[in-house]
């Protein structure tokens, strides 16, 4: 039988062994351990010739005994996850015949590391899990994290088999998960700001750039940009192994504290005179058997701003000639302009400021001394350089060149004038205007010997000066003009008259005239003579007025002794300056 009875035999009188079965607990029945079912209690009462035996039966109702769970050791990758079975938590019901089934899972012990969730929700201390949703129940390990017995959990089990007639589902003691996690190498983490706007050849710090690598082995940072360069401070220990400084791109080495220290020092400048759009590309790498990497980008806008227009020319440095009489000399061109070949020409700035105009140019004139008369010719038109003149270009078959205005200031012997078209206008109308300037001066007859500096100044368009752009360029570019008058000439000699001609002879003391006449009025200095030829004796005549005019007059008296038959004459080419001077 399951259940084993112990037979027990009291002896006595029956009035003896009636009061001892009497007694309260004098007959106790136990079943063995565990054991459930009928048991038999036979009774045999002899009195030494005859016995009397009965028998009771006795049913052992059964409870439930407490299931156990078992202490195991799971393993799992970094950055991994395990997700439970049933069978993790090694269930056993031995007490129990048939045994019971696992009906839920109680947690006695969080994680001491990392995050135990079911269905997504952090589980609480001695939650229980029922046994179906064993399947939502998942511990996982702090991100980057590893090691072995990185965490435990505690649990107990418990059966299906309830707790009536004082049975036990639960474990009574609780058991432990162990996890060890196995380290696997991370990627670089990249850290990058937002979009960024630099100007037109301007630097631009790109700030908030920075790597992280959890494993502690990262190698190298790559920046590459498609239309500019870029620089770093390698002050704090990085090295660069590929690349340059002030290019494209560069390969930053170091552990990451210098490279970081390396990356908080960026600096982009975009080619020069680039404006559009641009990529920074930050790839980081680690030092892993399999290296792993993180990239990403950076959008840079480049703000255009307006670059200077530029102005070549060729200078004529031309002489200018004095006109006669009331004809004034020709106007002389100052600058040509040509193709690039040629090695001149105009421009509003770089190829991408193209659909530019340009808008005005300013010159000078220096060394004036004649006044009115001395004049610039613009697309045909005189420009008096004279303080206060203004006016604007007409006449001209090139409808571009009519309009255009132009005004003049005056400061001691310099003059500045502007010239600025209706409209801004294209490269060929600045260059038309530009290819016909020229240089006149009609002071004739007294005009000034020397030289007047014609400069171009300064040239604009019209890109404005937005972000610290510049629409103006500073010139130096001149054309020396040689003012040269007309050089008097001598139109004629005689000897006009003379004072006490008797009989068609001069006596002594009698004063001969001589009138030298020349090309232009003419001013003296200083006791210039002409040379005279008496009976061929030579003797100087002496100035004696007309300064100011077209004739000079020079006298000489006859003196005692002085013969001649055949006539007096003027030596030809004698006219002397003896340290004096004739000019215009």
């Amino acid at each position: 039988p399951a259940a084993a009875l112990f037979p027990f035999t009291p002896l006595g009188r029956s009035t003896d062994i009636n009061a001892l079965l009497a007694t309260a607990n004098a007959v106790t029945y136990v079943p063995t351990a565990n054991y459930n079912g009928s048991a038999t209690l036979t009774m045999t009462t002899n009195d030494g010739t005859l016995s009397d035996a009965d028998t009771v039966t006795v049913t052992v109702t059964s409870v439930n005994d407490a299931p156990t769970g078992t202490n195991a050791t799971i393993t799992l990758a970094e950055d991994g996850s395990k997700t439970f079975a049933a069978s993790d938590f090694g269930f056993a019901d031995a007490a129990d015949s048939p045994a019971n089934s696992l009906s839920a899972v109680i947690i006695t012990t969080l994680p001491t590391a990392g995050t135990l969730t079911l269905s997504g929700t952090a589980v609480t201390l001695n939650q229980s899990i029922a046994v179906a949703n064993l399947g939502s129940l998942v511990y996982s390990p702090a991100q980057n994290a590893n090691g072995n017995a990185y965490a435990t959990i505690g649990f107990k089990v418990q059966d299906n088999g309830g707790t009536a007639n004082g049975g036990a589902d639960t474990s009574v003691n609780a058991n432990t998960l162990t996890f060890n996690v196995t380290g696997v190498n991370d990627a670089p983490v990249n850290t990058v700001p937002g979009a960024q706007t630099a100007i037109e050849d301007t630097s631009k710090a790109i700030t908030g750039l920075s790597v992280n690598d959890v494993d502690g082995n990262l190698a190298t940072v790559k920046l590459t940009v498609l239309n500019g360069s870029l620089s770093v401070s390698l002050a704090g220990g990085a090295t660069i192994s590929s690349g340059i400084n002030n290019s494209s791109t560069l390969t930053l080495s170091g552990t990451q504290a210098q490279i970081n220290a390396a990356l908080g020092t960026v600096s982009y400048q975009g080619n020069a005179h680039f404006n559009g759009a641009d990529t920074l590309t930050m790839v980081s790498t680690d030092s892993a058997g399999t290296p792993l990497s993180d990239a990403d980008t950076v959008a840079i806008t480049v703000t255009p701003v307006n670059d200077e227009p530029t102005l070549n020319v060729n200078s004529s440095n031309p002489t200018f000639a004095e006109g006669s009489g009331t004809t004034p000399g020709n106007a002389v061109g100052l600058f040509s302009l040509g193709g690039a070949a040629a090695g001149t020409f105009i421009t509003t700035g770089p190829s991408n400021e193209s659909v530019q105009k340009l808008s005005s140019f300013t010159l000078t004139v220096s060394g004036l001394v004649d006044g009115a008369d001395e004049v610039l010719v613009l697309a045909g038109h005189d420009v008096v350089l004279t303080h206060g003149t203004m006016g604007q270009t007409t006449g001209n078959a090139d409808a571009t060149l009519n309009g255009v205005t132009y005004s003049v200031s005056v400061s001691g012997s310099v003059a500045t004038v502007t010239v600025t078209p209706t409209a801004n206008s294209e490269l060929a109308t600045f260059t038309s205007l530009i290819n016909s300037l020229s240089y006149r001066n009609d002071h004739n007859g007294a005009i000034v010997r020397g030289t007047r500096g014609v400069t171009l100044t300064s040239l604009s368009d019209n890109g404005g000066v937005g972000n610290g752009g510049d629409d103006t360029t500073s010139l130096n570019l001149s054309s020396t003009v040689n003012v040269s008058p007309v050089v008097p000439t001598v139109a004629s000699v005689a000897i006009t008259s003379g004072t006490g001609i008797q009989n068609g002879l001069y006596n002594t003391g009698d004063v001969i005239t001589t009138t030298v006449t020349f090309t232009e009025a003419v001013n003296v200095t200083g006791n210039p003579s002409i040379t005279l030829n008496i009976g061929g004796t030579l003797v100087q005549a002496n100035y004696a007025g007309g300064s100011g005019g077209t004739t000079l007059i020079f006298t000489y008296t006859i003196q005692a002794g002085q013969e001649d038959t055949n006539g007096i004459s003027v030596n030809a080419n004698t006219l002397a300056l003896n340290g004096g001077a004739i000019k215009d």
